[in-house]
């Protein structure tokens, strides 16, 4: 047994020696980008940290990048996002340095920092420069920043600064391969306003129903307190030794209201009989006044004086 481990050893220290502690980094380095291409994301990362700490300046920052990469694909953002940190601070000079800036605001924006990735898609863009339409890779990379920034502006709540963002995809790059995801997204921005809209009207309804309902109880505490109030007022007067009195007095005034109608009824019908007497003696008078207009006028003589 101690021959084994003695023999293993010996194997070790050889081949130490015959490859260097660099060439062995990079030999790792390599097989991790191999396992990048192949999507083997764990592997990547296994076999390209190692060179993290190798004393070559350019092989370190190159496996920062592609451990981020790998971290990136692999879903570990936080993880992702210190690598390229680390080649910003400390290999200001790496090659690759714009497009790390695309990927950390991709990274940003995977972790809910929207402003933070706006603003890393802004100076990435800024680098770009003006379109080159021979540029195919370039202009894609725009349209690219472009809607993730849009993005940013949608998850944001920024509807109409997200859909003229998408709109610029659509209008200044139509063959990039974000031209349908911008579309798509155009058109879902249209259905989350009917979407809210229809919220903000549910929400008034329901504001508005309940108003009612609150009314609708108010109004029916406050006729339970009156019907309570008149019920103990009509307890109140049956128990009263003065209802009968009341009840007395009721009946008397009822009695003496009758009678004054029927006194008015005989005084109409005398009042109506003196009409009609009336009405007969004129027209029993009529012929006597035309006969005595007839008759001559008598004048005074001996007999009347004789009389007299």
């Amino acid at each position: 047994m101690k021959k084994s481990i003695f023999f293993l050893i010996l194997i070790f220290i050889l081949l130490a020696n015959i490859f260097p502690q660099e060439d062995i980094l990079m030999a790792n380095f390599r097989q991790g980008i191999t396992y990048y291409s192949q999507g083997n994301w764990v592997l990547a990362i296994d076999f390209l940290e190692p060179a993290l700490r190798s004393t070559n300046r350019a092989l370190a920052a190159e496996a920062h990048f592609w451990t981020a990469m790998s971290r990136f694909s692999n879903n570990e953002f936080l993880q992702s996002l210190e690598n390229m940190e680390t080649i910003l601070m400390y290999y200001p000079d790496y090659h690759n340095i714009n497009e790390l800036n695309y990927h950390k605001g991709r990274a940003l924006f995977n972790l809910g920092f929207f402003n933070d990735s706006i603003l890393t898609f802004n100076d990435y863009l800024n680098t770009l420069g003006p379109d080159n339409f021979l540029d195919t890779a370039s202009l894609d990379r725009k349209a690219s920043t472009l809607f993730w920034i849009g993005e940013c502006l949608f998850n944001m709540g920024h509807l109409d600064r997200a859909e003229d963002t998408f709109s610029l995809v659509i209008m200044n790059y139509p063959e990039s391969s974000k031209f349908e995801a911008s579309s798509f997204r155009i058109a879902l921005i249209g259905q989350k306003r009917v979407e809210e809209e229809l919220l903000r009207l549910l929400r008034l309804s329901h504001e508005e129903a309940r108003r009612n309902l609150d009314e609708f109880q108010r109004r029916e505490t406050a006729y339970e307190h009156a019907i309570i109030i008149f019920q103990n007022r009509i307890n109140d007067l049956e128990s009263d030794t003065r209802l009968a009195d009341l009840e007395t007095d009721n009946a008397m005034y009822e009695l003496e209201l009758a009678l004054s109608e029927e006194r008015i009824r005989i005084l109409e019908a005398r009042l109506l009989e003196l009409e009609q007497v009336q009405q007969t003696t004129a027209v029993q008078d009529s012929p006597r006044q035309e006969f005595n207009q007839g008759l001559p006028v008598k004048t005074p003589g001996i007999w009347d004086n004789q009389l007299k």
